[in-house]
Parts: structure tokens; sequence; C-alpha cells
């Protein structure tokens, strides 16, 4: 398992913060969206705006390859994540959609559209388990 390396250079940081502020104005609306990088050690911490929080990426040593963090409000903490692909691994703009995609639905109280009815689930269940 690869470790976040310490601290992270000059250049790093400055090619980090201009990748993303590109990505940032060719897939976002850019005008709503202003990025905040603050840097601690190894690791990079992506806000936006008034600050939100939205991540922490682990300088890995390479400019490609960043360990993911998305931050929970609800902790207070960041919390080793996965990228929608299921790794740990990812670029900083996939972190970046990925932690932004999830504050903005968390932020709009997203529901969950169940497909089904209970009425719908028991006669599903009870015909696959007809003893029950």
């Amino acid at each position: 398992m690869l470790s976040p390396q310490s601290p992270i250079p000059n250049e790093v940081r400055s090619a980090l913060k201009k990748r993303l502020e590109k990505h940032i104005a060719e897939k976002w609306d850019h005008t709503l969206v202003s990025l905040i990088l603050r840097f601690r050690g190894a690791y990079a911490y992506v806000d936006v705006q008034d600050p939100t929080h939205l991540c922490r990426l682990g300088f890995l040593g390479d400019l490609d390859h960043w360990g993911f963090a998305f931050y929970k409000y609800s902790d207070d903490v960041y919390e080793k994540s996965r990228d929608w692909d299921g790794s740990f691994i990812t670029t900083p703009e996939r972190a970046f959609d990925v932690a932004a995609w999830e504050t903005k639905r968390n932020a709009s109280e997203a529901k969950i559209k169940w497909q089904f009815t209970t009425k719908d689930a028991r006669i599903k269940l009870h015909t696959l388990y007809p003893s029950l």
C-alpha cells in the first residue's frame, strides 16, 4: 500500500492548483466554484467558496495518483474514500468531481426513489420463502 509522501514539493503544489482550476473552468460552473487549496505535510486540502470542505488528497509521489479522503461533516473528519471506480487512489480531477458531487447531493437533501412498495416486497418474499 502506498503511503503519502511529505512534504509536497512547491512545483507539485503549483501544478495541482493549475490542474484543478483548469478542470473547474472546463467541467463545472466556475462562476460558482472558487477553489481554495491548503497544504499540510503530505496532504492537500480541497475546499470551495465559503469554505466548504470537499476532500483531502494524499501525495503519493506522482501528480496523477493521489490518496482520496472525503470530508464528513457529520463527524468533522476526513475519511478514506473510494473513487467511483472503487479505487482509493485517483486523479485530483476525479477526486474533486466525486467530492463535489457528493457534497452537492447531500446539500440538496436528495431522497432515494424506491422502485417498489412494501406490499410488492412482501409478495416477492412470500413467493421466494412461502413457509415464513
